[in-house]
This record gives C-alpha cells, sequence and structure tokens, in this order.
C-alpha cells in the first residue's frame, strides 16, 4: 500500500503532507530528508489504526508533483510495519 505525498518549503523547511492521513505530516531542513522521515511517519500512522483495530485508509490517486510513500502488501498483511518496509519514490 502507498500514499501520494506531497512536499512544500515553508520558511527554511520542507513540510510533507498526505491527503489520505490526516495524521500524518513530516518535516526536515532537506527535501531528501522529509520524504525519507515521511516514511517513518506513515508506518507510524498506519500502526496506529491497526492497533485501535481501525481501517487503513484508502489510497487515493497521486496528483502531479506528489510523491508515493507506502510498504509493502506482504508486511501489512502480516500486521507489521517498520521503516526499513516502506518505499519512496516518485512516478
Amino acid at each position: 500500500m502507498r500514499y501520494a505525498v506531497k512536499i512544500v518549503q515553508d520558511g527554511g523547511a520542507y513540510v510533507v503532507t498526505c491527503r489520505d492521513l490526516p495524521a500524518f505530516n513530516s518535516v526536515d531542513d532537506s527535501q531528501v530528508e522529509a520524504l525519507q522521515e515521511s516514511i517513518d511517519a506513515i508506518a507510524l500512522v498506519l500502526q496506529w489504526h491497526m492497533d485501535h483495530r481501525e481501517p487503513l485508509p484508502r489510497p487515493s490517486d497521486k496528483k502531479r508533483g506528489e510523491f508515493w510513500v507506502g510498504a509493502t502488501h506482504r508486511l501489512i498483511d502480516q500486521r507489521t510495519l517498520s521503516p526499513r518496509s516502506m518505499i519512496c519514490d516518485r512516478l
């Protein structure tokens, strides 16, 4: 499962947000680091949903300028996530 994230510069920081995961946010001084940190942030949000037996939010289609960030299906099926199981790329 992967989610589309948007990255914007705000002052001297880069902020990553996700339309499908309102509790998600990631901030860093560089665009690359902010996207890498978004892997952990999405994992934490998805883990919260699983811990509280909430359904995982369905990802919407990626829009122009967004990045895909997500977990491998195998690990979601096992109901455990780790940052190492996540992927991040711009398609």
